[in-house]
């Protein structure tokens, strides 16, 4: 499982789009199995770190 975030949700569903058509991701010499796209919500930081950023999981 893997997680991707922006504060800019165009950014996130431009990512998901275009991994969601893909079977495998080559990263930098390390392959990942992409087996399904979801949305998740933004954890809550007490800190107010992160805020407003939506992310998606692989």
């Amino acid at each position: 499982m893997a997680e991707f975030g922006s504060p800019f949700p165009e950014v996130v569903d431009a990512l998901a789009h275009g991994l969601v058509q893909r079977e495998l991701l080559d990263w930098g010499g390390v392959a990942l199995r992409i087996t399904g796209v979801k949305s998740v919500e933004q954890p809550e930081f007490a800190g107010g770190a992160c805020g407003g950023v939506r992310r998606r999981r692989w």
